[in-house]
């Protein structure tokens, strides 16, 4: 019996696709099973500063916002910019460390990496001092053309 190149064509298509699905399967079984993974608890000392946190920059009217600071455990960070006069959302992420082994008062750098849809060639960086209760985060060291000249506070949101 002679095969048409259709048929040809089909008999090849299937046996590509049953050859993947054997693969898919063979990967599968060689993947780690998520119950026997260890679960990385993130240090002690992040987990006391994660949280959200918040300012309001009210420099001039066009410039008025509020900023929204997520520092995750795993050392992430979310900065999100809601100007008040309908200008967009700015979504920023990036990360942070603490360092507390050269001072008396432990201290929170921020490396603002890029936005959502592109990454910065030179991190903007951010200097934070908690009080002593870890409610408030005051910046000593921050782009002032970008954040103002009037300081930099975020608060602790409750809860969060």
């Amino acid at each position: 019996m002679k095969y048409t190149s259709a048929q040809i064509r089909m008999g090849r298509n299937l046996r590509l696709v049953y050859t993947l699905g054997a693969f898919v399967v063979l990967l599968g079984a060689c993947a780690t099973d998520p119950e026997q993974r260890e679960a990385v608890e993130p240090p002690d000392e992040l987990q006391e500063f994660a949280g959200t946190y918040t300012a309001r920059i009210s420099e001039g009217l066009s410039a008025e916002r509020w900023l929204h600071l997520i520092l995750r455990s795993d050392a992430s960070i979310r900065l999100q910019t809601d100007y008040l006069y309908d200008q967009q959302t700015i979504v920023e992420y990036g990360e942070w460390e603490l360092r507390n082994e050269d001072t008396t008062e432990p201290t929170i750098i921020l490396a603002v990496l890029g936005r959502t849809d592109k990454t910065y060639d030179t991190p903007s960086n951010i200097t934070l001092i908690p009080d002593a209760q870890g409610a408030i985060l005051r910046a000593t060291t921050y782009n002032e053309e970008r954040y103002g000249t009037e300081g930099l506070r975020f608060r602790r949101e409750p809860g969060r």
